[in-house]
């Protein structure tokens, strides 16, 4: 009788760009700007990642979200999103998404 929904992946470019825009017009410098949006935005849309992962990140991501939304200063924001990507890493690395240990560590290596 009920239907199994299928996980359409937004796009999370759209996403990411609009946010990316508005923390630089608050003057953030540059790389805190995309160390936030990454961290509220961090999985990409192909490769889908596995559901178990994306459980693993929402709740932090969540987290990140909501200090950027309560006008935390962009000093805590890049410590924490810096610490949430490290996280991201860790989680990956334990479900094995391949995938998103390459990107984390690119970033985190930037």
């Amino acid at each position: 009788m009920f239907r199994k929904k299928e996980r359409v992946p937004l796009d999370a470019n759209a996403h990411r760009g609009a946010m990316m825009i508005s923390l630089i017009e608050k003057g953030w410098a540059d790389p805190n700007p995309s160390l936030a949006t990454l961290a509220v935005h961090p999985l990409d849309d192909y490769p889908t990642p596995s559901l178990a992962y994306e459980q693993a990140l929402r709740p932090q991501a969540e987290v990140i979200a909501r200090l950027i939304g309560s006008g935390a200063d962009e000093a805590t924001v890049a410590a924490a999103a810096t610490a949430a990507l490290e996280g991201y890493r860790a989680t990956a690395a334990d479900m094995n998404e391949t995938h998103y240990i390459t990107r984390f560590d690119q970033v985190l290596s930037a």
